[in-house]
Formats: C-alpha cells, sequence, structure tokens
C-alpha cells in the first residue's frame, strides 16, 4: 500500500500514528513514482506474527509433595537380668599375626684353600610330620700342604682331615619324646717327619636310644638314655709293634627323675654308668657309677637354689669311691641383675676320644686313671643395664685329682734313640681364676663380644703347668653395613704358664671372615686364620700353618 504524505507542518506526525494500527503486508513489489520536493513516498514494513493455535497450553510438571512418616513410640524392656549372663570383658581388637619367616631347613658349604684346605660340610633337617623330626650332617675339614714343624723349625708336608656324620631322630608322643641318633668319626693325618711312623687313623662311632618326658602334669618327670660309642686307634706309634690297632668300647647309660613336692620345690636322683672295654693285654676293663640325689627350689624371677651331691665309685680299676658337691645358686635382682654361685665337681673319663681333643699326636705309653675335679667353686655377677649389653665377672677355685696333661720327652722308638714324642702325664694341680665378659648387640648391625681370664696354677710336678693357660683373651667383633655383606673380625690370645719349652710360644692368632649374599639362598665366604703369621700352636709338637685361608660358596634351602 502506498501512502502520500504532504511535507505540511501536522500532517506527518498523523500519518505516522495512522500507519502503527496498519496490518502489516509486503510492499516491496509495489512501485511508486519517485519523490518530488512537495511529494515523497514512505515504505513501513511490519514483522509477520501469525496466531498460535493452542498458545495456551503450556506444559507443567506435577507439584511433588514430600514423603511424611508417623512417629511410633519405642518401648524399652526394663526386666532386670543378672550380670551372669553379660561377657565378662570386652571382645578383644582383631589384629593380623606377625608371623617371621621359616629359617631355611638346610645347608650346603664348600670351600678350598691356599695349603689344601678343605672345608665340605651339608646339613638338613627333614619333618615327614608334625610329630617326627630327622638332622642329617656330613662334613669333612682339612689341609694338605707345607706347614711349619716347631720341634726342627722347618716346614713338611703335613696331612690332616676330619671327616663326620651324624643323624638325630625324634618323635613326639603325647608326653613323652622318643629319640635315637648316631654319629661316625675319622680322622686321617701323618705324624712329624722325624718319628719312624707316617700315619694315623682314628675311628670313632655311636648309636643312642632316648627317652624325655614333656608333661609338666606328670607325677615324676624322666630323661633316660642309653648307647654304644666305639672307638679305634689305627696305630701306636710309640709301641713295640705298630701294626694292630687298639680298640675301645663304651656303653654308656644315663638318667634323671625329678618329682615335685611342693610349689617351687622338687627332688630328684640323677645317675650315669659306663661300662669301659679294651682289646690291650695293658689295659684294664673298668666301669663307673655316678650317683647324683638333689633337692631344688625356686621363687620365679627371684632366686634359685640347687643342693646335691656327687657319689662316684669305681669298679676293676681307679679309686673306689669318690665324692664331690654339686651346689648351686642364683638370686635374681631384677630381670637384668644376677648374683650367681657355686660349687661343683665330678669324675672326667680319660678315654680315646679326650685323648684325642688334648692333643691328636699324643700317644698311650700306659693306661691313664680318670680325673677327678674334687672342688670347683665359682662366684659371680651379671647384669645389663643397657639394651643388648651384658657383663660377666666371675671368679673362682678349682682343685683336680689325676689332671691329665701332655708332655714332651725323648724315648726309643724303633732303635732311634732320643726320639721326642708327645704322651699323657696326670699330676694333681689347683688352679685359681677371675674372669670377665662383655657382650653387646645392636640389633643385625653390629654385635661385640670380649672375654678374659686369669689363671693362676699350681702343682707339683712342674711339667703339668707347662701348656696349661696363664692369661686367656678372645675378642669378636662384627659388623654388617648392608644386609647381604657380613664381616667377623677375632683376635685370640694365649699366654702359657710355662714357657721354656721348644715350641710352647704364646699364642696370637688374628683373623678375618666375610660373608657375601650373591642372591637369596646363595653366599659366598671367606676365612683368613693366622694373620700374624705366628709360629706357636695350640698342641705339643703339632704342626703350625702360617697364613691360611680358604673360601668358597653356601647355599641354603
Amino acid at each position: 500500500m502506498e501512502l502520500k504524505l504532504m511535507d505540511k507542518p501536522g500532517l506527518l506526525g498523523g500519518a505516522m500514528m495512522l500507519l502503527a494500527t496498519w496490518p502489516a503486508v509486503s510492499l516491496q513489489a509495489q512501485s511508486h513514482a519517485k519523490d518530488t520536493t512537495m511529494n515523497r513516498t514512505v515504505v513501513v514494513e511490519q514483522q509477520y506474527n501469525p496466531n498460535i493455535t493452542d498458545a495456551q497450553k503450556v506444559n507443567v510438571l506435577p507439584e511433588i509433595k514430600e514423603l511424611t512418616s508417623t512417629p511410633n513410640e519405642v518401648e524399652y524392656d526394663r526386666n532386670i537380668a543378672p550380670a551372669a549372663v553379660l561377657p565378662g570383658t570386652a571382645m578383644d581388637v582383631y589384629t593380623g599375626e606377625e608371623k617371621q619367616d621359616p629359617a631355611e631347613q638346610g645347608y650346603l658349604r664348600l670351600g678350598y684353600g691356599n695349603i689344601g684346605n678343605l672345608d665340605v660340610e651339608g646339613n638338613y633337617l627333614f619333618n615327614p610330620t608334625a610329630k617326627d623330626k630327622l638332622n642329617v650332617l656330613l662334613g669333612m675339614q682339612g689341609w694338605d700342604g707345607k706347614v711349619y714343624y716347631p720341634s726342627s723349625g722347618k716346614e713338611w708336608d703335613s696331612r690332616f682331615y676330619r671327616t663326620k656324620a651324624g643323624i638325630d631322630y625324634v618323635h613326639q608322643f603325647g608326653t613323652a619324646d622318643f629319640n635315637v641318633g648316631g654319629n661316625f668319626g675319622l680322622s686321617n693325618f701323618n705324624f712329624m717327619p722325624d718319628l719312624p711312623l707316617d700315619r694315623q687313623r682314628f675311628t670313632s662311632g655311636d648309636i643312642r636310644f632316648g627317652v624325655k618326658s614333656t608333661g609338666r602334669s606328670l607325677p615324676m618327670r624322666f630323661d633316660l638314655e642309653t648307647g654304644l660309642y666305639l672307638y679305634s686307634r689305627g696305630y701306636n706309634v710309640y709301641a713295640p709293634d705298630h701294626d694292630g690297632p687298639s680298640n675301645e668300647t663304651r656303653v654308656r647309660t644315663k638318667g634323671d627323675f625329678t618329682g615335685d613336692i611342693a610349689d617351687g620345690r622338687q627332688i630328684g636322683v640323677a645317675f650315669e654308668m659306663n661300662n669301659l672295654f679294651y682289646n690291650k693285654d695293658d689295659f684294664e676293663d673298668y666301669a663307673t657309677l655316678l650317683l647324683r640325689p638333689y633337692y631344688a627350689l625356686s621363687e620365679e624371677d627371684v632366686w634359685k637354689l640347687h643342693l646335691g651331691v656327687n657319689v662316684d665309685l669305681a669298679f676293676g680299676y681307679g679309686k673306689k669311691l669318690q665324692v664331690s658337691p654339686d651346689v648351686k645358686a642364683e638370686y635374681i635382682f631384677s630381670e637384668s641383675y644376677v648374683l650367681y654361685a657355686g660349687a661343683t665337681g665330678g669324675r672326667i673319663l680319660n678315654d680315646y676320644r679326650r685323648a684325642e681333643q688334648l692333643n691328636p699326636y699324643g700317644g698311650f705309653i700306659s693306661q691313664n686313671a680318670d680325673s677327678y675335679e674334687r672342688l670347683n667353686v665359682l662366684l659371680g655377677f651379671k647384669m645389663s643395664p643397657a639394651a643388648g649389653f651384658w657383663l660377666n665377672i666371675y671368679g673362682g677355685y678349682q682343685q683336680m685329682d689325676d689332671d691329665l696333661f701332655e708332655k714332651i720327652q725323648n724315648v726309643n722308638v724303633d732303635g732311634k734313640p732320643d726320639a721326642l714324642i708327645v704322651c699323657f702325664g696326670q699330676e694333681k694341680t689347683n688352679n685359681s681364676y677371675t674372669g670377665l665378659q662383655i657382650n653387646y648387640d645392636y640389633k643385625d648391625l653390629f654385635s661385640f663380644m670380649a672375654k678374659g681370664e686369669y689363671h693362676d696354677w699350681s702343682s707339683g710336678e712342674p711339667l703339668a703347668l707347662v701348656y696349661k693357660p696363664k692369661l686367656r683373651l678372645d675378642v669378636q667383633a662384627g659388623v654388617r653395613p648392608v644386609p647381604e655383606l657380613g664381616i667377623n673380625l677375632g683376635y685370640e690370645f694365649i699366654k702359657r704358664e710355662v714357657g721354656a719349652w721348644e715350641g710352647v710360644d704364646d699364642i696370637s692368632n688374628l683373623n678375618l671372615s666375610a660373608t657375601y649374599g650373591l642372591f637369596k639362598h646363595v653366599f659366598i665366604y671367606a676365612r683368613f686364620s693366622n694373620l700374624l703369621n705366628k709360629r706357636s700352636g695350640y698342641y705339643a709338637l703339632a704342626p703350625v700353618p702360617g697364613i691360611n685361608y680358604v673360601g668358597g660358596i653356601v647355599f641354603s634351602f
């Protein structure tokens, strides 16, 4: 639609009001005359806005009403209940059980050293059932090489090997344990070069049976064992003929019976019987019997007292009757301060086994009687003022009859005069001693032990004191800088009571050992002995290895 307005005052405003109410139509397609000074064409457009059908229908969510509940009155049981129906204690808080990793049941060690040092040992613990345990051990140690010989001052080819094997079986019954075990030992070595006989062989073996009570409720507790012990000395270097072995057979039976008579009070009796048999005409068979009745009383964590007596009987050889005390006392000031004392004694069998321990290079010229400790009085005090630290101070006096000692003498062997030999003598000795021992352990990182003893010996026979220790010092220190590496340094010093004899010098042995874990169950180790290269030996006329070492590998499984 076209509207022409005159450009006159008042007419334009009225026209605009009229257009505001005029229906909207399209004017673009209409043509119009050109504007002039007096006439102008104005085009008005309005947006299309049709009517919407059902525009009043708008979606509205329904009103939501909150849930409501009507509370009910709580009724309580007000009846009185007896206290017996309630639990006496509160339930413990549940915690997980801490368990340490079980130890390895076996190991195998293989090592070799500079003078043919051989170190082989293996052990395994079998557990076929929860009530059965079987332990098996095999081992061999020794050397074969150039070793210093004190008598000649020269080095000579020395050979010494010890082989051992053992088995131990335990079965647990309800109130007792049954045990059976056995051992085998073999020592092979050669003698000094100036003796006509160049070899020796010691063979030993034993088998034992035992039963021990484990139930504390039994009216009488017991520990019984019997065993057969065999020993053979292959050669006797000092006998006119060296080809006949000297055999010793020993049957040992021992036991201990204990019964409670009141709280903290027990009475008991122990016994031990040994029957020894020899195949040599100049050695006499004999038997010994020990009876030890005793009375014991104690108050837990305060004091303990043991009163007894040793009654030793001999049949066939040796002194027929000997008596010595069996008294021990202990008073505990606190958990870590203990005062203790004792007076003991008893028989010491001088059989072939003890002779080998005293000096394997020694021999028998005649049969030796058993030694007897007439008295050994001891008084000591030990304390632990700090965690991991222990101090033990003690002193005492010892009196021995027929004390066995090693001695050197000149004899005629196979027509060779003045040959130096080692044999065994016996003499009464007295010994006053004092000692001090310190132990300290810090977790698994550091450990230290130092022990010193001073002895004052006396005897009617000076030769009995030649190899007795006057001063003993033993120091051990271990450190673990890392979990895989363990290092131990040790030093042993022994000052002899008499040092005037050839080869009887003081012992000074510095040793070092280390173990390193390559893997979880594989370790390597090394041990160095006699680092000071001293020429003194532990035994009379025994060879003395200089600086020596052994190293190898250990498997645990």
